[in-house]
């Protein structure tokens, strides 16, 4: 099969190359975000502004390690920069939130 395919080509040679190493670098990764889970959402009539207002409030987090705030009806999501997740972990479970204090944990 490969003399067929030289037999095509206009110079009637293939050239070889190196395969490269499929071994995985020795440092695991980590992910630059956290997610955060708080129980209660769109039920308890969480918005996205009161969650990222909690999280802000008084020191806390900086508004541009916050992303992506996805609410349901029963959670929310939050997620955070990795550096910052445990911070911010504290500042909601330390600070009520729409003046109700919900569950918070950090997702795996």
């Amino acid at each position: 099969r490969l003399q067929e395919i030289e037999a095509l080509l206009p110079d009637g040679t293939l050239s070889s190359c190196a395969v490269p190493d499929t071994k995985r670098p020795s440092e695991s990764l980590v992910p630059s975000m956290t997610t955060l889970q708080i129980n209660g959402g769109r039920r308890n009539k969480l918005r996205p502004g009161d969650l990222l207002g909690a999280l802000t409030a008084a020191g806390g987090v900086s508004g541009d390690a916050v992303g992506a705030i996805d609410l349901f009806e029963t959670h929310s999501y939050i997620a955070v920069r990795h550096e910052e997740a445990r911070k911010a972990l504290q500042q909601l479970r330390s600070r009520p939130i729409k003046g109700k204090r919900y569950r918070v944990r950090i997702l795996k």
